[in-house]
């Protein structure tokens, strides 16, 4: 566990009464749910999606799903498990993109909030796909490490590698994140994202492949490193470089259909929304810096256990390894499961009246090739050891 993560993440936990933490808690609340449903704090993304979606997931696993939506932030969640009543309200909780630099379930296990995985309570294991095995790119996000080895904790659901997206019409196919931050040619024709975890990473991966600095862990800086690459970005702000730092989803789609910019850093998912109503937007590898490759998982709660619920717990788990799960969400959301990319293609082959399969083949083969490229320091981290000064550094930005 490090230390300064520990700290950065329980900062202004201490003293929190255990209700109320985060808007929407209400503490004390009694449990009059069944035991068939799993109540998770979760996105949308996290549930079954189309075109079988929450009927299909009910008919094979006799399960109801009910969602409620809370904050990703390492430090909300920590808050409200914690210090708040997440426990009482939650049978299983939707890890956000971290992977194994991530300090968040460090400390949801050390506090007892999220329990071991059994794997074998889980029908579809072996459809894992390799890289989240000992050594794969996704191994640290399923494993917790102990003083007796490593602790399976977590249950992937969804994963792929960000790149840039570019309008084609208007700009030719970038190679690296460095046409968002450093372009003089598409002045003002770039975006960001306004997050701190995401942006001032890829700009640091520019930076190293142009020998602007050398930054050794580009997803976990020292203090030193975010400053100096916020320094850049400020400068790069200030030259008029980007048209917008934009917030949320539906932002990013319209920014591509409307060809309001020539390249941005947005989610694959964004980039099918905007070519699903016709815009002309490429999705590429980035050989010279490498794309972003992040996972989000599912995790069991204590309070899950306490209830009698983990059954139910495992029912979500083996359909997050489904085959049928893998194909929804690349056909509705652009993005790959946990499961082995063979098993979607075989699976979408063999129904085609579900699914685009010419479409799917292609995007997991264009997928393999961001992944060839991708950089080890380029995984997402949501809660870097000097978090803290990640985001003050880009409230800094932000303010320029």
């Amino acid at each position: 566990m490090q230390s300064v993560n520990r700290r950065t993440l329980l900062k202004g936990v201490a003293g929190l009464s255990a209700a109320g933490v985060l808007a929407g808690c209400t503490g004390g609340q009694e449990d009059n749910t069944v035991a068939d449903t799993l109540r998770v704090a979760a996105p949308t993304i996290a549930l079954p999606q189309e075109p079988h979606g929450a009927e299909k997931f009910r008919e094979l696993h006799g399960v109801e799903l009910e969602r409620e939506s809370v904050s990703g932030a390492p430090s909300d969640i920590v808050s409200l498990f914690v210090a708040g009543d997440g426990q009482d309200r939650f049978d299983a909780l939707w890890d956000n993109g971290g992977l194994d630099d991530n300090g968040m379930e460090d400390l949801l296990r050390e506090e007892g909030v999220i329990q071991p995985i059994d794997k074998s309570e889980i029908s579809n294991w072996n459809a894992l796909h390799p890289d989240y095995k000992e050594g794969g790119i996704y191994s640290g996000t399923l494993r917790y490490p102990t003083d007796d080895g490593m602790e399976l904790v977590a249950v992937p659901s969804v994963r792929n590698v960000d790149s840039v997206a570019y309008v084609e019409s208007r700009a030719p196919e970038p190679d690296s994140f460095g046409v968002l931050f450093d372009n003089d040619e598409f002045m003002g024709q770039t975006a960001i994202v306004d997050d701190y975890s995401v942006t001032p990473m890829l700009c640091a991966l520019y930076m190293n492949s142009a020998g602007l600095a050398d930054i050794e862990k580009p997803n976990n800086m020292t203090e030193d490193e975010i400053e100096t690459v916020i320094d850049f970005l400020i400068e790069r702000k200030q030259a008029g470089q980007f048209k917008t730092i934009w917030q949320s989803f539906q932002d990013s789609v319209n920014l591509l259909v409307n060809e309001e910019v020539a390249y941005m850093y947005t989610f694959e998912s964004a980039v099918i929304a905007a070519q699903d109503q016709g815009a002309d937007v490429g999705y590429p590898p980035l050989p010279e810096t490498g794309g972003m490759p992040w996972a989000d998982n599912w995790l069991m709660t204590q309070g899950a256990v306490d209830r009698g619920r983990e059954g139910a717990f495992y029912e979500l788990a083996d359909w997050a390894l489904s085959d049928v799960h893998g194909a929804d969400m690349i056909q509705t959301r652009g993005y790959l499961s946990g499961i082995q990319s063979d098993r979607i293609v075989d699976y979408v082959e063999d129904h085609p009246e579900d699914y685009d399969v010419d479409r799917i083949r292609d995007m997991i083969e264009r997928k393999n090739e961001r992944y060839e490229v991708s950089s080890q320091w380029a995984r997402l981290n949501v809660a870097p050891d000097n978090l803290s000064t990640y985001q003050d550094e880009w409230q800094r930005f932000l303010n320029a």
